[in-house]
């Protein structure tokens, strides 16, 4: 029995098991959501612990997915970046400051 229990304590590494109660519909919504995000229910569930721990506060955040404009725009950006357009830079936050002033006038 002594041998057993060693082994199981190297095994699970002095982990501890924790059963949670939830609502049906709330516990199908969290499993949706960790799947579109590409995680398990136990990983949500330990970084959740692990930040609550850290922060001693508790952030929620959903990844902002732009809407089909704001994506075409993005996406025509970064091409204009890449392509040296459009590109400005400045030494000082007031030469950025009348650079946009230019632009709006």
């Amino acid at each position: 029995m002594i041998y057993f229990r060693y082994i199981n304590d190297i095994l699970y590494m002095n982990k501890t098991m924790l059963h949670i109660r939830l609502d049906k519909a709330l516990k199908n919504e969290v499993q949706k959501v960790a799947d579109e995000l590409g995680l398990s229910i136990t990983a949500v569930g330990r970084r959740l612990f692990s930040n609550f721990a850290v922060t001693k506060s508790i952030v929620f955040d959903k990844p902002l997915i732009p809407n089909t404009k704001t994506a075409c725009e993005i996406d025509e950006s970064l091409a204009n970046h890449k392509a040296g357009k459009n590109a400005s830079s400045f030494n000082t936050p007031l030469e950025m400051d009348a650079h946009f002033d230019k632009l709006r006038a």
